[in-house]
């Protein structure tokens, strides 16, 4: 009787391991370590208490990687959902060419993102690049501040597109078609359906995106370490990149793992807020 109960925990052993080794250590560690001055070698010197995180809030390049990281997520998010959503209803829409541009809607997701900053650096480029050869614009997207954030944050989006949009696309093509049936015989309208059939029957789907989006956002460093390092003057540094900054060109680990703590709790507490709306506005089939 011992060993049939045993039995099913005996299985979640190599898992459990696994997680607790490379997940809930690490993280632990990284609270730990918070609280001293650490050496260049990541050796714990001497206890600190909250002197690292004072020395954090009191720079005010963190409120201003704050800001920034904020900015591209609220540009991130519903930009990529709402063009992800807007491709799914051209390909809900049968015709003889649909199988066509659904693969060319999700292409951006077979190209990593540090190619994608590859070919996004040559479009980008005011001499030579598509946007100044075929519109004349000749604006130095990634090297002025007044754009650079925003190129970034572009790349993104169309990375993200591909994804959201077959999820997007799975959700509408699951509603029942007697419902929308039923909304044509009543008369209703595109957007009436959209709001009150279309939305809340996909809103599982766009919660999930929603809440992926948000974390992606709030931890983005990939293209900034490839295209920007924070440049120029500061305006794309975000929260991650600085924190890539204190550890790997500063070799002041004890400030990266007290950035990497408020990062954790930040996005933490933005995910919670978004789950407290769950309940109210997600509805399950």
């Amino acid at each position: 009787m011992i060993k049939r109960k045993s039995e099913p925990y005996l299985y979640l052993i190599p898992a459990l391991t696994i997680v607790i080794l490379f997940v809930y250590y690490p993280f632990v560690k990284t609270i730990i370590s918070s609280f001293f001055k650490v050496d260049i070698y990541g050796n714990l010197k001497e206890f600190v208490a909250f002197n690292n995180y004072l020395k954090l809030f009191s720079n005010q390049n963190f409120y201003r990687a704050f800001s920034q990281t904020l900015l591209h997520t609220l540009m991130y998010v519903p930009i990529s959902i709402f063009i992800g959503l807007g491709l799914a209803f051209v390909s809900n829409q049968k015709s003889h060419f649909s199988r066509v541009y659904e693969t060319l809607f999700t292409l951006s997701m077979a190209i990593s993102v540090s190619i994608a900053c590859q070919i996004f650096r040559m479009i980008y480029n005011p001499s030579y690049g598509l946007l100044a050869k075929t519109f004349g614009i000749n604006i130095a997207w990634l090297t002025n501040k007044q754009y650079a954030l925003f190129a970034v944050t572009f790349i993104l989006i169309w990375i993200q597109i591909g994804f959201n949009y077959i999820y997007l696309s799975a959700s509408l093509k699951n509603i029942p078609e007697d419902i929308i049936e039923s909304a044509n015989i009543d008369g209703a309208g595109f957007f009436r359906k959209l709001f009150h059939i279309y939305i809340p029957m996909i809103s599982s789907s766009l919660f999930y995106l929603i809440v992926t989006s948000i974390i992606t956002g709030l931890t983005m460093i990939t293209p900034v370490l490839i295209l920007t390092e924070g440049g120029p003057q500061r305006s794309t540094q975000t929260m991650i990149y600085n924190m890539y900054v204190y550890a790997y060109n500063n070799s002041n680990y004890a400030m990266a793992y007290t950035y990497g703590v408020v990062v954790f709790f930040l996005v933490a507490i933005i995910v919670a807020i978004n789950f407290s709306f769950e309940r109210k506005s997600v509805f399950y089939r």
